[in-house]
Order: C-alpha cells, then sequence, then structure tokens
C-alpha cells in the first residue's frame, strides 16, 4: 500500500515490510478503482490505526519446520509419528520466521491458533446451512428456468466425501457440484416434461447420478417411493 510500484515482489519481504507500519497504525492510500496498473490514479486515505489485523493462510510445509524443532529439542520417539494437527499445535513464533515471514511482522501477531482441518460433518454444514450455501445458490439458478432443485441425505453426504477425500476442503465443493448439474444446466431449460432435479445416490454406491422428476412428481413421493424400494 505504501508504496505504488508495480513491480513483482517475488520473495514477498517487500509485501512484509509494507504491512508493519499499516498494521502499527497510518493513513495509507488505497487505490480507488484496484489493480496495480495504474499508480498514478486516484487514491482513497484509510486510517489504520482502529482496524483489527486477522493474518492467515494454509502455510504448507510448516509442519516440517516444527518437526525439525521439536525433534533437536525433546527425544523424540521414532516409534509414533505425530499428527498434522498436533504438530500445528506447537507452533511458535521461531518457526513462523524460520517458514519465512520476517521477525518484526511475527512480533506484531501476538495470538497464534491453528484452526483444524473440516470433518465430514463440517462439508455437509457448509453445503446446505449458511445463508448463501452452496446448494442454495445452485437451487436459485435452476429456479431462474422454473426448476426445483434437490439434493437427498445420501448425496450431501457423498459430495462431502469427495471434497473431504480430495482435501480442498469447502470450495472442492463447489466443483463437485458443479460437474454433477453441469449438463443439466445446459439441456434442462425449456423442457415442459421436467419439474424437478434430483441428486441422488445410495450407502453402496460412489457416484451421484441426477432424477429428473415429471411436474406431477413431488420430491416427498420420490423419498417415499426410494424408502420403499429399499426396504423391500
Amino acid at each position: 500500500m505504501a508504496n505504488m510500484s508495480i513491480t513483482r515482489d517475488v520473495s514477498g519481504e517487500g509485501v512484509q515490510q509494507a504491512l508493519l507500519k499499516m498494521m502499527e497504525g497510518t493513513i495509507v492510500n488505497v487505490p480507488e478503482k484496484g489493480g496495480r496498473k495504474n499508480p498514478r490514479g486516484e487514491c482513497i486515505p484509510i486510517d489504520t490505526t482502529n482496524i483489527l489485523f486477522i493474518c492467515g493462510g494454509s502455510f504448507a510445509g510448516l509442519e516440517t519446520v516444527i518437526e525439525r524443532r521439536v525433534e533437536q529439542n525433546m527425544a523424540y520417539n521414532t516409534r509414533y509419528a505425530p499428527r498434522l494437527e498436533e504438530l500445528l499445535d506447537q507452533v511458535e513464533s521461531g518457526d513462523l520466521v524460520s517458514f519465512g515471514i520476517i521477525p518484526e511482522l511475527v512480533g506484531r501477531l501476538p495470538v497464534m491458533v491453528n484452526l483444524n482441518h473440516l470433518n465430514l460433518d463440517d462439508l455437509m454444514s457448509v453445503l446446505v446451512e449458511p445463508r448463501n450455501a452452496i446448494l442454495k445458490q445452485y437451487r436459485q439458478l435452476f429456479a431462474l428456468d422454473g426448476l426445483d432443485l434437490h439434493c437427498t441425505e445420501d448425496a450431501i453426504r457423498l459430495i462431502a466425501g469427495k471434497a473431504l477425500q480430495k482435501k480442498t476442503g469447502a470450495r472442492g465443493l463447489r466443483q463437485i457440484m458443479e460437474s454433477t448439474l453441469l449438463d443439466a444446466m445446459y439441456e434442462l431449460p425449456g423442457r415442459e416434461d421436467v419439474r424437478s432435479v434430483v441428486i441422488d445416490s445410495d450407502e453402496s454406491s460412489d457416484a451421484l447420478w441426477l432424477n429428473l422428476l415429471a411436474p406431477e412428481t413431488t420430491f416427498a413421493s420420490y423419498l417415499e417411493k426410494k424408502h420403499e424400494e429399499a426396504s423391500s
């Protein structure tokens, strides 16, 4: 922010240096329209004195730095390999410095918290519960073409399981939903014989499929028929 240069800082240290003054509290000039290609454009002054800075990231490879320190400082049990979360819970300021964060920036971040990976239940909640949940977004897209979109519990669990398996977190949910619904979003608008689309699966299958419901078939009746077939 302090330096309007458009050259690329490969190491990232220049960015960290620029953050120092900002985190202490100063007046920074932010480009009105954003971007770096027009450094002489209009800027808006912003006072950062009362702004709370929360810095986060994936820090891939930090666990290796921590493990190296732990091995040096204590008798290491070679028969026990600590889990990733256990290593990250032991992070110290020196580990971040060894990782590449400059000491001045680490000193301005007194609280360090490790966030664990999302589990299956977390991903299922992300898929359906938030106000702008991914499933709700796709329902709105289908509603624009006069179609109802439904997703069974089995399918929700499988979608979350696939994202968990790929280790892509919540972002992986959208990728799976997109690949599942892409063809339907192009082919179904305008079809009068289809009123609802159901994303379905079952416990014994590792595949998702779409069931197209006629206007006279409700989602409740679809679930009732599925339950009867599973019980027989």
